[in-house]
């Protein structure tokens, strides 16, 4: 006689993978990135970036987006994902280079690497998270 297999346990698993594939992605991730680029920051002497009258997207918000797109495609094992988000880096930094006048500033160049590097930090996170969900990474039993 075999047992019947528990589907509530399976379910709890399933919710408890969720959550830490989550969790890991989109609140490690913010955290990793924000705890890198201010470290650096301060490591580096560099000050407050300079005001602008032009709004701008938070920098938080546009993390916390490309995490959850990214932590999808990779959780769903869709190809192509690690070289899909170096291009994604790289669009980012291109759009955001152009703001940078190194003639105003003289940090310019040192802060788009920051960001650049900040940024691989965030989408490496939501990477481990992603393969968490997928079950590719298994914490536990």
């Amino acid at each position: 006689m075999t047992a019947k297999p528990n589907i509530y346990s399976f379910r709890l698993m399933t919710t408890c993978t969720w959550l830490l594939g989550l969790g890991v992605a989109l609140i490690g991730g913010h955290f990793a990135a924000m705890i890198f680029s201010v470290a650096t920051t301060k490591l580096l002497g560099l000050g407050p970036k300079p005001a602008t009258k032009v709004p701008r997207i938070p920098p938080w918000l546009t993390g916390l987006v490309e995490r959850i797109f990214f932590v999808i495609l990779v959780a769903t094992k869709v190809d192509g994902v690690p070289g899909a988000m170096i291009g994604w880096l790289a669009i980012k930094l291109a759009v955001n280079w152009q703001k940078l006048d190194p003639e105003k500033e003289e940090s310019a160049q040192t802060r788009g690497l920051l960001a650049l590097l900040t940024g691989a930090v965030s989408l490496t996170v939501a990477y481990i998270g992603g393969r968490i969900l997928s079950g590719d990474i298994r914490l536990g039993k």
